[in-house]
């Protein structure tokens, strides 16, 4: 419906229809249709704080935005969401934010700006991965993608905090039961031990060459083995701030203005290295350094009987302790100095080494300036070309038109398959999963909308052609259909065989009687547990719905399963209990486990306890008027 929208909305009908509109708006007023949406109403209430049905749709969009991200870009519009239960999961979690904020607050928890801020440089996801540092043009981009602001992020970090302490207060509690603890582990780390027989399916013999009549029915039959899949010739438009950034000229101006906005960053602290001895008594310490004239620190601190000494690596200033601050870089090299109180105790130390500090000058400072304009001019000219790149979307303008208006080159695609492989059944080299899954998701001739796929990157696909998935001729295939019809026989001989076995198996048979009729070789299985593994990160010993009849038997027990490449019988011959004495890291991993678990029994049950002390309510009329028939 959009797209046909789009085409259209070049035409003089619907620009008059759009002056109607417009006029319209002006003469009802945008409330009454904000009414209509339900979006000036409240949908919810904590305690009488108010819950705005504006605010909901807000933060159901970040959410919708954020599943589709992770989906790959793949469509889900909003009554979709809606019906999958995403507007009444995010409506429950701001109603616990809001039951949590009340009562941290009445408790007296209160998080600072300072603290928010702090946590934030601490993010991984803001790190320059060159330069390992915080990067606020990174974490920039990021929050305008997730829909939030800089200042609102705080805030929402802020709320994360203090609701924070609250809950860590509720996961203290008592120790997980030992026995529970024992009996769990118990079940887990129980291995048992197998006599096995596998018959190959490649083993199995007189199996006749099909016949005509059965490779056209076995064609028939599976033809979704013999089908060509659909292909697509697709045209794409990618946009990311790399796009532009070859386009972006900064001028000496620029690079002077930046560098002395910025000019503490290019200050480099002086740092100085030490050795200190802390002792708790000062009678001690001045002993110590009365000791240390004219011998090392450490062999003042034997003859004191103090602890040897710390070597504390080159420190800037204010990375040290406050007392320490003005005393060390007071000091001279070589020289013991102190001692000096500190929360710690009294320290004295030698400073053996000094790293002068200085200014990089502007010249050395440029190319690292020059990099971040172009970056952050470039996340600003992403966003300009975005919006123009939509806006010519809408007015129903050709890719390639579009394509020049923003600086970008047209990509063509295909013929490929969903799954990125071409006409040969091969993976095309260097073709974006996003593009595939886009057009794919079109009609022959249509275009998307400009999808936003991962971190700042902005994608349009059309796809041109369509050539429909369709069965391959027999006479084409006609080899690998006889193939796979020799290889079903094959397996289907191969369970008659194993059935019989199996029978004579639980009749009292050995498996090794059973494995010379055969003609195969019976093994013995290491110990393996309820996952089938014989180690940390081995793969199954055997099939797992082998493994699971056969931790449901008792020893002696006989059964079989389908593998891959034929059909084991085993027959169960030892039971290994869990050593409770050796498995200390097993047993403290699975009481970490059961408290955890716990702790969310708990925090569940503390969350109903505060929505009781908060009364919550929720106009469903409200909720359900939420785009309850018109979604986007």
């Amino acid at each position: 419906m959009l797209q046909a929208l789009r085409g259209a909305a070049g035409s003089i009908v619907i620009k008059l229809l759009f002056v109607l509109l417009l006029v319209s708006f002006a003469f009802f007023g945008v409330s009454d249709v904000l009414r209509n949406r339900g979006l000036d109403q409240n949908v919810a209430t904590v305690d009488g704080d108010k819950i705005a049905t504006v605010d909901l749709d807000r933060e159901f969009r970040r959410e919708l935005d954020r599943v589709r991200r992770a989906s790959g870009g793949a469509a889900f519009d909003t009554a979709t969401a809606k019906r999958l239960g995403l507007l009444d999961q995010t409506l429950d979690r701001m109603i616990d934010e809001r039951v949590l904020l009340r009562a941290a607050q009445d408790a007296g928890l209160v998080v600072g700006d300072a603290q928010a801020v702090a946590l934030i440089r601490q993010q991984p996801a803001f790190v320059d991965p060159t330069t390992k540092q915080f990067d606020r043009l990174r974490m920039l981009a990021m929050l305008q993608q997730a829909g939030f602001t800089e200042q609102s992020f705080v805030e929402a970090t802020k709320r994360d905090l203090t609701t924070g302490l609250l809950l860590d207060a509720m996961a203290g509690g008592p120790a997980a039961p030992g026995l529970l603890v024992d009996d769990l582990y118990r079940s887990r780390a129980e291995r048992r031990v197998a006599e096995t027989l596998t018959l190959k399916n490649d083993a199995a013999t007189g199996i006749p060459e099909p016949t005509d009549a059965q490779l056209t029915e076995y064609h028939q039959q599976h033809a979704v083995a013999f089908t060509r899949p659909e292909l697509r010739t697709l045209s794409a438009l990618v946009l990311t701030p790399e796009s532009f950034v070859p386009q972006i000229q900064v001028s000496e101006d620029d690079l002077k203005a930046a560098y002395e906005a910025r000019r503490t960053e290019f200050v480099k602290p002086e740092r100085r290295k030490l050795d200190q001895v802390v002792v708790g008594d000062k009678a001690q310490a001045d002993a110590l350094l009365a000791a240390a004239k004219g011998k090392s620190l450490a062999d003042a601190a034997k003859q004191v009987k103090a602890p040897a000494p710390v070597t504390l690596d080159a420190a800037a200033k204010e990375e040290l302790p406050e007392p320490l601050q003005a005393p060390v870089f007071e000091a001279a090299k070589g020289a013991v100095a102190g001692p000096v109180q500190s929360p710690l105790g009294f320290h004295v130390f030698v400073v053996t080494d000094i790293t002068p500090g200085g200014e990089i000058p502007f010249d050395q400072a440029k190319p690292k300036l020059t990099d971040e304009i172009k970056r952050e001019r470039a996340a600003d000219r992403l966003i300009e070309q975005s919006q123009k790149l939509d806006d010519r979307l809408a007015g129903g303008a050709p890719l390639e038109e579009i394509a020049s208006d923003v600086g970008a080159q047209p990509l063509k695609i295909g013929p490929v398959d969903a799954q990125g492989r071409g006409a040969d059944a091969k993976p095309i080299a260097n073709v974006a999963a996003d593009l595939v899954r886009t057009g794919f998701g079109l009609k022959q001739g249509e275009t998307s909308n400009l999808v936003e796929s991962g971190d700042a990157r902005y994608v349009v696909v059309r796809a041109d052609q369509i050539t429909p998935a369709a069965l391959k001729p027999l006479a084409d295939v006609k080899n690998d259909v006889a193939a796979a019809w020799k290889a079903d026989q094959r397996a289907e001989a191969t369970r008659k065989k194993a059935a019989a076995l199996l029978e004579k198996a639980n009749g009292g048979a050995t498996l090794a009687s059973l494995a010379k009729e055969a003609g195969a070789q019976p093994a013995t299985t290491q110990p393996f547990d309820r996952s089938g593994a014989t180690g940390a990160n081995s793969a199954p010993a055997l099939p797992r719905d082998l493994v699971a009849k056969l931790f449901g038997g008792k020893v002696g027990v006989v059964a079989s399963a389908d593998a891959p490449d034929g059909v084991v019988l085993a027959r169960l011959a030892q039971i290994v209990p869990a050593d409770l004495a050796q498995s200390a890291a097993g047993l403290a991993a699975t009481k970490q486990e059961v408290e955890r678990s716990l702790a969310n029994d708990r925090a569940a049950l503390f969350m109903k306890a505060l929505r009781t002390r908060y009364p919550v309510q929720v106009d469903k009329i409200a909720l359900d008027r939420m785009y309850g028939s018109n979604a986007e």
